[in-house]
């Protein structure tokens, strides 16, 4: 059975599964509220929890094929259409390193060449629980010989019943393809937008977001000002999933995201704190 470690503050609790993706299992207020959408199953899919990390890659890669620097990579899939996305650790069990009552920080080690990744790296993840907010901090580190792409993000997901309106600094987004992958059409993101009219694109508004839902505001705040937003079909939740690095579709050369290489002994990090407060 798997290890769920609960971290507790001032009547908040946040759970942890290490063991299957270190994923948050759940986020709840001191009154019961979810926070983040509850997961029931400890030993379920990452997708039915309340947030797994994405590492060394975010969204779903096509054909689960890439070439970089002149290699052609194909990886082992990990979906159940065969397909592959959100890199490895979310599928993968994480070592427990230090552990309080209000937090914990975990590991990951990838070696070269498993699931088909030529090269080794390391992740590592610390999770904190304060009054009201949840922090998680995610760090990859390249420990091969030679640069690697590396991108890294967190897929929380939260509850949004009909009506609930997403506000941000507005800016611009892009469609998401078949693929999952952003595409060249370019779109408008205003101030505020009802979810409801959501659609899977990738936007840059900002670090902040604000999801208000009835009298509820659940507050994103993240280290970086790209966010894919993923609306699961026929579900009240919505996915404001903070990212950073290029997605795999944009390896082969420059794009509008952030493309750079990771270089041996270099990290990238991304940083997602969630509160949730009155309207």
């Amino acid at each position: 059975m798997m290890r769920v470690l609960t971290l507790t503050c001032r009547g908040w609790s946040a759970d942890v599964v290490p063991e299957n993706g270190a994923a948050v299992l759940g986020f709840d207020s001191p009154h019961g509220e979810e926070v983040l959408r509850r997961g029931q199953d400890p030993e379920g899919l990452p997708q039915s929890m309340a947030c797994f990390p994405m590492v060394p890659f975010w969204g779903r890669m096509p054909d689960r094929t890439f070439e970089w620097n002149g290699r052609r990579v194909t990886l082992a899939p990990n979906l159940a259409d065969g397909g592959v996305a959100h890199g490895f650790g979310w599928k993968a069990p994480w070592r427990t390193e230090v552990q309080s009552s209000s937090s914990v920080e975990l590991s990951y080690s990838h070696p070269k060449g498993r699931r088909g990744w030529p090269w080794s790296f390391e992740a590592t993840l610390k999770i904190s629980l304060g009054q009201g907010e949840l922090g998680q901090l995610l760090r990859i580190v390249n420990t091969d010989v030679t640069a690697m792409p590396a991108a890294v993000g967190f897929h929380p997901y939260l509850p949004a019943a009909p009506g609930a309106v997403l506000a941000g600094r507005g800016g611009h987004g892009y469609d998401l393809d078949a693929d999952g992958q952003p595409s060249n059409v370019r779109l408008p993101v205003p101030h505020r937008m009802a979810v409801d009219q959501t659609r899977h694109s990738l936007t840059t508004t900002g670090t902040g977001l604000v999801l208000e839902d009835g009298q509820n505001a659940r507050r994103l705040t993240a280290s970086t000002d790209q966010w894919v937003l993923f609306r699961p079909p026929g579900e009240n939740l919505i996915c404001l999933e903070p990212v950073t690095g290029a997605a795999p579709s944009s390896w082969a050369g420059p794009g509008d995201m952030d493309f750079r290489g990771l270089g041996p002994g270099c990290s990238r990090q991304v940083r997602l704190s969630l509160s949730l407060g009155p309207v």
